[in-house]
C-alpha cells in the first residue's frame, strides 16, 4: 500500500504547515495588491495596512464557495472594504481587484515561460545535439 507523504506527521508539523502557507500566500497577496493599488494612486498604500486588506479580503473570500448568492455578497463586501480602506471607490476597488490578478498572472507566466526555457535548453541540448 502506498502511502502519502504527510500521513507520518504530526498534527502540530501540519498545523505550522497550514499556517506558513497561508503567511506566505498572503504576503503575495499583499505585494500585488500594493502593487495594483500605487498603479491606480491610492492612499494607505504601506505594507501593513495592504496585509490587513488583504487579511480581510482572504477572510471574507474563504465564504464565497458557500452558495452563488453568499458569493455576490462576499464580492461586493470585499470591493466596498477595499474601496473604503483605500479612499478609493467601489468601481475603482473593481478595477484594483482586477488589475492584481491580471499582475499576478503575468508574474505567474513569466515565471512558468523562464523555467520552460531553462529546462528546453539543459535538458533538449541533447536531444538536439544528441546521437
Amino acid at each position: 500500500m502506498i502511502y502519502a507523504w504527510w500521513t507520518g506527521l504530526d498534527v502540530l508539523t501540519i498545523t505550522l504547515i497550514i499556517f506558513f502557507w497561508i503567511i506566505i500566500n498572503l504576503v503575495i497577496t499583499t505585494i500585488f495588491l500594493k502593487i495594483a493599488l500605487a498603479i491606480v494612486n491610492a492612499k494607505h498604500t504601506d505594507f501593513g495596512e495592504v496585509f490587513l486588506t488583504a487579511f480581510v479580503v482572504t477572510i471574507l473570500f474563504s465564504f464565497v464557495f458557500i452558495h452563488w448568492i453568499i458569493a455576490i455578497i462576499m464580492l461586493i463586501l470585499i470591493f466596498y472594504f477595499i474601496g473604503k480602506r483605500h479612499d478609493i471607490g467601489f468601481c475603482m476597488a473593481i478595477i484594483v481587484a482586477i488589475l492584481a490578478l491580471v499582475i499576478a498572472l503575468l508574474v505567474i507566466l513569466a515565471v512558468f515561460v523562464t523555467i520552460g526555457i531553462i529546462m528546453g535548453i539543459t535538458l533538449g541540448i541533447g536531444i538536439i545535439f544528441g546521437p
